[in-house]
């Protein structure tokens, strides 16, 4: 069976902002990786030739999404973007290679990347383990504003990526 294991359970959320879900999913056939994401559109293909033992976490929290997407072979993903969501990536675990994203090297884990609301998806990852927070971009900019900080704006995020601290976090 190609999804080994697959679980979704409603949270009790006990601060009273709405309710919190957690989806948990493991594949070992990138076929049904590619199902599972149709609802993204987004192309998929395993470049490195072996047993895909891929894993996916998604945690929701009011209208945040915290997603860890896990496997074992080099990943290629490309295609439009979710337009209504900012995505924050971060990569935390890169096994013998780099993580690219529109043919950039990520470091890891001191990149944040992925939040060019202009670009397509354009990702190939090494075997290793990532997140995306996923934020409306209505919340996103709200934040923002509350924070004070207005350098948030389209200036800042074409650039799709940015280091966040000079030394890995840890």
């Amino acid at each position: 069976m190609s999804v080994t294991q697959s679980s979704f359970s409603p949270v009790q959320n006990q601060s009273g902002t709405g309710s919190q879900r957690i989806l948990s999913r493991r594949f070992t056939d990138v076929e049904h990786f590619k199902e599972f994401y149709g609802y993204r559109q987004l192309e998929i293909t395993q470049l490195t030739p072996g047993f895909l033992k891929s894993e996916f976490l998604s945690v929701k929290i009011g209208n945040l999404y915290f997603i860890r997407n896990r496997a074992n072979h080099r990943i290629q993903s490309w295609g439009a973007k979710q337009k209504d969501y900012l995505t924050f990536s971060i990569v935390w675990v890169a096994v013998g290679d780099n993580f690219y994203s529109h043919k950039r090297p990520i470091s890891s884990p001191t990149s944040l990347f992925g939040f060019d609301r202009q670009r397509d998806v354009d990702l190939v990852t090494a075997p290793g383990m990532m997140t995306d927070v996923l934020i409306p971009v209505e919340t996103f900019q709200s934040y923002a504003n509350q924070l004070q900080r207005h350098d948030f704006d389209d200036r800042f995020l074409v650039t799709n990526h940015v280091i966040l601290l000079p030394h890995q976090m840890r």
